[in-house]
Protein backbone atom coordinates (compact mmCIF):
# COMPACT_ATOMS: atom_id res chain seq x y z
CA UNK A 1 0.00 0.00 0.00
CA UNK A 2 1.02 3.58 -0.29
CA UNK A 3 3.30 4.72 2.44
CA UNK A 4 2.36 8.17 1.89
CA UNK A 5 -1.70 7.31 2.49
CA UNK A 6 -1.00 5.21 5.68
CA UNK A 7 1.04 7.52 7.08
CA UNK A 8 -1.54 10.39 6.74
CA UNK A 9 -4.84 8.31 7.23
CA UNK A 10 -2.63 6.62 10.14
CA UNK A 11 -3.51 3.19 8.91
CA UNK A 12 -1.50 0.27 9.45
CA UNK A 13 0.83 -1.15 7.62
CA UNK A 14 2.10 -4.14 6.67
CA UNK A 15 5.20 -2.76 4.99
CA UNK A 16 7.15 0.04 3.28
CA UNK A 17 7.12 1.04 -0.28
CA UNK A 18 8.39 4.12 -2.29
CA UNK A 19 6.23 7.47 -1.95
CA UNK A 20 6.65 7.32 -6.03
CA UNK A 21 4.21 4.30 -6.14
CA UNK A 22 1.77 5.03 -8.99
CA UNK A 23 -1.37 4.66 -6.87
CA UNK A 24 -2.54 8.18 -7.79
CA UNK A 25 -2.53 9.82 -4.57
CA UNK A 26 1.08 10.99 -4.50
CA UNK A 27 2.55 14.30 -6.43
CA UNK A 28 5.63 15.51 -7.25
CA UNK A 29 5.08 18.60 -4.86
CA UNK A 30 4.13 16.46 -1.69
CA UNK A 31 5.95 13.70 -1.80
CA UNK A 32 7.18 12.43 1.54
CA UNK A 33 11.12 11.56 2.10
CA UNK A 34 11.82 8.26 2.14
CA UNK A 35 13.78 7.80 4.83
CA UNK A 36 11.31 10.06 6.99
CA UNK A 37 8.40 8.05 6.05
CA UNK A 38 9.80 4.87 7.21
CA UNK A 39 10.50 6.19 10.35
CA UNK A 40 7.18 7.78 10.87
CA UNK A 41 5.73 4.39 9.68
CA UNK A 42 7.23 2.71 11.90
CA UNK A 43 6.62 4.72 14.84
CA UNK A 44 2.93 4.51 13.83
CA UNK A 45 3.15 0.78 13.82
CA UNK A 46 4.98 0.55 17.56
CA UNK A 47 2.07 2.80 19.12
CA UNK A 48 -0.80 0.77 17.45
CA UNK A 49 0.89 -2.41 18.75
CA UNK A 50 1.75 -0.94 22.71
CA UNK A 51 -1.91 0.17 22.16
CA UNK A 52 -3.44 -3.36 21.39
CA UNK A 53 -1.39 -5.07 23.72
CA UNK A 54 -3.19 -2.54 26.46
CA UNK A 55 -6.28 -3.85 25.76
CA UNK A 56 -5.41 -7.17 25.78
CA UNK A 57 -4.70 -6.74 28.93
CA UNK A 58 -7.82 -5.30 30.21
CA UNK A 59 -7.26 -1.83 29.70
CA UNK A 60 -9.37 1.16 28.53
CA UNK A 61 -7.64 3.58 26.18
CA UNK A 62 -8.75 7.19 25.54
CA UNK A 63 -7.40 10.09 23.54
CA UNK A 64 -5.67 13.32 25.13
CA UNK A 65 -10.11 14.69 25.28
CA UNK A 66 -10.62 12.09 27.42
CA UNK A 67 -12.88 10.01 24.42
CA UNK A 68 -12.42 6.55 23.78
CA UNK A 69 -10.25 4.62 21.27
CA UNK A 70 -11.87 1.86 19.57
CA UNK A 71 -9.19 -0.49 19.26
CA UNK A 72 -10.19 -4.15 17.55
CA UNK A 73 -8.23 -6.92 19.36
CA UNK A 74 -9.13 -9.93 17.46
CA UNK A 75 -9.52 -13.28 19.73
CA UNK A 76 -8.84 -16.43 18.79
CA UNK A 77 -11.90 -18.26 18.05
CA UNK A 78 -12.87 -21.20 21.24
CA UNK A 79 -10.58 -19.34 23.70
CA UNK A 80 -11.51 -17.28 26.86
CA UNK A 81 -9.96 -14.56 28.53
CA UNK A 82 -8.74 -14.92 32.28
CA UNK A 83 -9.23 -12.09 34.63
CA UNK A 84 -6.21 -12.39 36.76
CA UNK A 85 -3.56 -13.33 34.06
CA UNK A 86 -5.33 -12.00 31.19
CA UNK A 87 -4.18 -14.69 28.86
CA UNK A 88 -6.42 -16.47 26.36
CA UNK A 89 -6.94 -20.43 26.96
CA UNK A 90 -9.55 -22.37 26.30
CA UNK A 91 -13.03 -22.52 27.81
CA UNK A 92 -12.91 -25.89 29.57
CA UNK A 93 -9.95 -24.65 31.33
CA UNK A 94 -11.58 -22.09 33.53
CA UNK A 95 -13.54 -22.18 36.34
CA UNK A 96 -15.96 -19.13 36.08
CA UNK A 97 -13.97 -16.32 34.92
CA UNK A 98 -10.42 -17.35 36.57
CA UNK A 99 -8.21 -20.25 34.52
CA UNK A 100 -7.45 -23.58 36.20
CA UNK A 101 -3.68 -22.29 35.83
CA UNK A 102 -4.31 -19.69 38.26
CA UNK A 103 -6.70 -21.28 40.59
CA UNK A 104 -3.87 -23.69 40.98
CA UNK A 105 -1.61 -21.27 41.48
CA UNK A 106 -3.32 -19.44 44.24
CA UNK A 107 -3.64 -22.64 46.06
CA UNK A 108 -0.28 -24.19 46.28
CA UNK A 109 0.69 -20.74 47.92
CA UNK A 110 -1.84 -20.83 50.09
CA UNK A 111 -1.34 -24.73 50.97
CA UNK A 112 -4.73 -25.22 50.47
CA UNK A 113 -6.65 -28.18 49.23
CA UNK A 114 -9.04 -28.39 46.71
CA UNK A 115 -11.71 -29.66 48.76
CA UNK A 116 -11.48 -26.74 51.46
CA UNK A 117 -9.27 -24.49 53.03
CA UNK A 118 -8.00 -25.93 56.36
CA UNK A 119 -4.75 -24.37 57.38
CA UNK A 120 -1.95 -26.41 56.75
CA UNK A 121 -0.68 -26.29 60.21
CA UNK A 122 -3.88 -28.23 60.91
CA UNK A 123 -3.10 -30.87 58.09
CA UNK A 124 0.07 -31.26 59.19
CA UNK A 125 -0.76 -31.98 62.87
CA UNK A 126 -3.05 -34.39 61.95
CA UNK A 127 -1.43 -36.19 59.02
CA UNK A 128 2.23 -36.03 60.32
CA UNK A 129 4.31 -35.71 63.56
CA UNK A 130 7.99 -35.40 64.21
CA UNK A 131 9.92 -38.94 65.27
CA UNK A 132 11.16 -39.04 69.07
CA UNK A 133 12.93 -41.39 71.45
CA UNK A 134 9.90 -43.14 72.15
CA UNK A 135 9.64 -44.94 68.86
CA UNK A 136 13.26 -45.09 68.04
CA UNK A 137 14.48 -45.77 71.68
CA UNK A 138 18.38 -46.60 69.92
CA UNK A 139 17.99 -43.76 67.35
CA UNK A 140 16.88 -43.68 63.75
CA UNK A 141 18.28 -41.67 60.94
CA UNK A 142 16.08 -38.95 59.45
CA UNK A 143 17.67 -38.70 56.22
CA UNK A 144 18.26 -43.05 54.80
CA UNK A 145 15.57 -43.53 57.75
CA UNK A 146 17.84 -46.73 58.95
CA UNK A 147 18.61 -47.59 62.46
CA UNK A 148 21.70 -49.01 62.17
CA UNK A 149 25.00 -47.00 62.97
CA UNK A 150 28.51 -48.21 62.97
CA UNK A 151 30.42 -46.55 66.44
CA UNK A 152 33.31 -46.89 64.23
CA UNK A 153 32.15 -45.75 60.83
CA UNK A 154 29.07 -43.82 61.15
CA UNK A 155 27.73 -42.46 64.59
CA UNK A 156 24.43 -41.29 65.02
CA UNK A 157 24.48 -37.53 65.95
CA UNK A 158 21.40 -35.37 67.49
CA UNK A 159 20.96 -31.51 67.03
CA UNK A 160 20.87 -29.92 70.62
CA UNK A 161 18.17 -26.78 68.41
CA UNK A 162 15.81 -29.64 66.93
CA UNK A 163 16.38 -33.34 67.76
CA UNK A 164 16.78 -34.21 64.29
CA UNK A 165 19.10 -37.67 64.36
CA UNK A 166 21.69 -38.15 61.94
CA UNK A 167 24.14 -40.02 60.63
CA UNK A 168 27.47 -38.77 60.16
CA UNK A 169 27.44 -39.62 56.76
CA UNK A 170 24.17 -39.24 55.59
CA UNK A 171 24.37 -35.46 56.68
CA UNK A 172 27.44 -34.62 55.87
CA UNK A 173 28.39 -31.10 55.75
CA UNK A 174 30.78 -30.74 59.53
CA UNK A 175 29.69 -34.25 60.06
CA UNK A 176 32.91 -35.24 58.27
CA UNK A 177 35.98 -34.73 56.89
CA UNK A 178 38.32 -35.31 54.24
CA UNK A 179 41.29 -37.32 55.77
CA UNK A 180 43.29 -37.95 52.42
CA UNK A 181 42.13 -37.56 48.61
CA UNK A 182 38.71 -39.08 48.31
CA UNK A 183 38.35 -40.75 51.72
CA UNK A 184 36.14 -39.28 53.66
CA UNK A 185 35.92 -40.08 57.38
CA UNK A 186 33.36 -39.13 60.59
CA UNK A 187 33.97 -36.12 62.87
CA UNK A 188 32.01 -36.01 66.14
CA UNK A 189 31.81 -32.32 67.69
CA UNK A 190 32.62 -32.22 71.02
CA UNK A 191 29.77 -30.64 73.46
CA UNK A 192 26.30 -29.65 71.61
CA UNK A 193 25.67 -29.99 67.87
CA UNK A 194 23.40 -27.90 65.92
CA UNK A 195 22.52 -28.58 62.50
CA UNK A 196 23.06 -26.20 59.65
CA UNK A 197 19.19 -24.82 60.13
CA UNK A 198 19.02 -23.98 63.82
CA UNK A 199 22.79 -22.17 63.11
CA UNK A 200 21.66 -19.87 60.73
CA UNK A 201 18.01 -19.45 61.39
CA UNK A 202 17.96 -20.55 65.23
CA UNK A 203 16.51 -23.12 67.25
CA UNK A 204 12.44 -23.95 66.25
CA UNK A 205 11.36 -21.90 68.97
CA UNK A 206 12.86 -18.30 68.32
CA UNK A 207 12.15 -18.60 64.56
CA UNK A 208 9.63 -15.82 63.71
CA UNK A 209 8.80 -17.42 60.67
CA UNK A 210 9.04 -21.37 60.71
CA UNK A 211 11.36 -23.12 57.66
CA UNK A 212 9.24 -25.23 55.37
CA UNK A 213 10.72 -27.32 52.90
CA UNK A 214 10.27 -26.67 48.99
CA UNK A 215 9.58 -30.24 48.06
CA UNK A 216 6.79 -30.90 50.94
CA UNK A 217 4.92 -28.76 53.66
CA UNK A 218 7.15 -30.63 56.19
CA UNK A 219 8.60 -28.39 59.40
CA UNK A 220 10.75 -30.75 61.04
CA UNK A 221 13.66 -32.75 60.10
CA UNK A 222 16.91 -32.67 58.33
CA UNK A 223 16.95 -29.50 56.37
CA UNK A 224 19.99 -28.13 53.68
CA UNK A 225 19.65 -24.69 51.64
CA UNK A 226 19.29 -25.31 48.17
CA UNK A 227 21.34 -22.91 45.55
CA UNK A 228 18.54 -20.52 45.11
CA UNK A 229 18.83 -19.70 49.28
CA UNK A 230 15.92 -21.96 50.10
CA UNK A 231 15.86 -24.93 52.15
CA UNK A 232 14.93 -28.64 51.17
CA UNK A 233 14.67 -32.03 53.53
CA UNK A 234 17.54 -34.20 52.69
CA UNK A 235 15.22 -37.20 52.59
CA UNK A 236 13.43 -35.22 50.20
CA UNK A 237 16.18 -34.64 48.10
CA UNK A 238 17.96 -38.35 48.05
CA UNK A 239 14.22 -39.62 46.92
CA UNK A 240 13.43 -36.95 43.79
CA UNK A 241 14.73 -38.34 40.79
CA UNK A 242 15.68 -34.82 39.66
CA UNK A 243 17.24 -33.18 42.67
CA UNK A 244 20.53 -33.88 43.83
CA UNK A 245 23.02 -32.06 45.74
CA UNK A 246 26.58 -30.15 44.15
CA UNK A 247 28.86 -32.41 46.90
CA UNK A 248 27.60 -35.87 47.16
CA UNK A 249 30.34 -36.28 50.23
CA UNK A 250 29.19 -32.98 52.18
CA UNK A 251 25.36 -33.27 50.76
CA UNK A 252 25.31 -29.59 50.73
CA UNK A 253 23.68 -27.08 48.32
CA UNK A 254 20.84 -28.84 46.63
CA UNK A 255 20.13 -28.60 43.10
CA UNK A 256 18.17 -29.54 40.36
CA UNK A 257 14.77 -28.17 41.80
CA UNK A 258 14.48 -26.47 38.11
CA UNK A 259 14.83 -30.10 36.43
CA UNK A 260 11.63 -31.63 38.06
CA UNK A 261 9.33 -32.53 36.16
CA UNK A 262 6.63 -29.80 36.04
CA UNK A 263 3.82 -32.03 36.83
CA UNK A 264 5.28 -32.72 40.51
CA UNK A 265 4.20 -29.16 41.41
CA UNK A 266 0.75 -29.74 40.28
CA UNK A 267 0.19 -33.32 41.90
CA UNK A 268 -1.98 -33.73 45.07
CA UNK A 269 -0.39 -35.99 48.27
CA UNK A 270 -2.08 -38.72 49.40
CA UNK A 271 -0.98 -37.74 52.98
CA UNK A 272 -1.73 -34.39 53.51
CA UNK A 273 -4.10 -33.39 50.41
CA UNK A 274 -1.96 -30.39 49.34
CA UNK A 275 -0.22 -29.00 46.43
CA UNK A 276 1.89 -27.55 48.43
CA UNK A 277 6.18 -28.90 47.21
CA UNK A 278 6.47 -31.54 44.60
CA UNK A 279 5.05 -35.21 44.76
CA UNK A 280 6.67 -38.46 43.68
CA UNK A 281 4.61 -41.18 42.20
CA UNK A 282 4.05 -44.50 43.23
CA UNK A 283 6.94 -46.92 40.90
CA UNK A 284 4.30 -49.87 41.51
CA UNK A 285 2.76 -51.15 38.29
CA UNK A 286 -0.83 -52.32 38.40
CA UNK A 287 -1.39 -53.34 34.79
CA UNK A 288 1.30 -53.74 32.09
CA UNK A 289 2.61 -50.40 30.72
CA UNK A 290 0.49 -48.78 33.16
CA UNK A 291 1.52 -47.27 36.73
CA UNK A 292 0.31 -47.13 40.34
CA UNK A 293 -1.73 -43.21 40.11
CA UNK A 294 -0.81 -42.64 43.50
CA UNK A 295 1.24 -39.33 44.34
CA UNK A 296 2.96 -38.42 47.38
CA UNK A 297 5.50 -35.77 49.30
CA UNK A 298 8.65 -37.29 50.46
CA UNK A 299 8.46 -35.92 53.31
CA UNK A 300 4.71 -36.62 54.32
CA UNK A 301 5.86 -40.54 53.35
CA UNK A 302 8.55 -40.50 55.64
CA UNK A 303 6.89 -38.98 58.50
CA UNK A 304 3.23 -39.86 57.89
CA UNK A 305 1.53 -41.55 61.43
CA UNK A 306 -1.02 -43.78 60.49
CA UNK A 307 0.88 -45.36 56.70
CA UNK A 308 3.46 -47.33 55.47
CA UNK A 309 5.34 -45.90 52.86
CA UNK A 310 8.65 -47.89 51.30
CA UNK A 311 11.43 -45.36 50.25
CA UNK A 312 14.60 -47.24 49.63
CA UNK A 313 17.50 -47.47 46.80
CA UNK A 314 18.29 -50.36 44.90
CA UNK A 315 21.37 -50.60 43.39
CA UNK A 316 22.49 -50.86 39.71
CA UNK A 317 24.86 -52.24 37.16
CA UNK A 318 26.05 -48.89 36.87
CA UNK A 319 27.75 -47.83 40.03
CA UNK A 320 26.61 -43.87 39.23
CA UNK A 321 23.05 -44.70 38.91
CA UNK A 322 20.84 -45.17 41.93
CA UNK A 323 17.31 -46.53 41.65
CA UNK A 324 14.51 -45.58 43.83
CA UNK A 325 11.45 -47.91 45.26
CA UNK A 326 9.29 -45.85 46.12
CA UNK A 327 5.47 -47.23 47.07
CA UNK A 328 2.04 -46.16 48.49
CA UNK A 329 0.68 -48.04 51.43
CA UNK A 330 -1.19 -50.01 49.07
CA UNK A 331 1.82 -51.61 47.04
CA UNK A 332 4.53 -51.52 50.21
CA UNK A 333 3.02 -54.91 51.29
CA UNK A 334 4.42 -56.61 48.01
CA UNK A 335 8.08 -55.25 48.58
CA UNK A 336 10.16 -58.06 49.65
Amino acid sequence: RCLRRVVENKELFCGWRSASCGCGCCDAESELDETEAQEAAEALFEETSEARRRVSMGEDLADDQGNPLAIHVKVPQGLKKCSKCHTYKKAHRFRGSVCTGCVRREKRARGDRDDDSEPIEEVMRRCVKPWTEEDYPEGRCEVCMSQDADDEEDEFVMCAGCNVCVHTHCYGGELIYESSPGNWKPHIPEGDWFCQLCTEKGVPSSREIPVTCVLCPVRFGAFKPTIDGRWAHLCCMRAHPEVESECVYRQERVSGLCDAHHKRWSQRCMVCGTFAGACVECTASVAPGKQCPNTFHVGCAVYAKDSRFVLTPVETSNSDTINWVRLCPEHSGSFA
